[in-house]
């Protein structure tokens, strides 16, 4: 993935949300998933500032492109670290790809 470090966002307290509703005819795949959490330097919101992303398209590590910018995973939310233990899924892992 290509990064510039200069454009990169941290995004805090977050976690994955679905980016769209499924209809009961759409394709399980065909998902889209977001980051929701707090961005620090985000160049239209104050820091701290509680956002919901665009959709995911790229995770490489501890950073994630959407189809706006590109964010680097800060610390996971306390709900969602409980949700990813509840059901057996890695944290770091667990952000999927829209589409994939």
């Amino acid at each position: 993935m290509k990064t510039k470090k200069n454009n990169l966002i941290r995004i805090e307290n977050w976690s994955v949300v679905a980016g769209n509703k499924l209809n009961p005819y759409q394709a399980p795949e065909m998902q889209t998933y977001r980051l929701k959490g707090d961005v620090v330097d985000h160049p239209d919101f104050e820091m701290g500032t509680s956002i919901t992303t665009s959709t995911i398209l790229n995770r490489d590590g501890m950073f994630v492109t959407t189809e706006n910018h590109n964010y680097r995973l800060g610390y996971p939310s306390e709900d969602y670290t409980f949700w990813c233990i509840q059901n057996g899924k890695n944290i770091w892992t667990a952000v999927q790809v829209s589409g994939a």
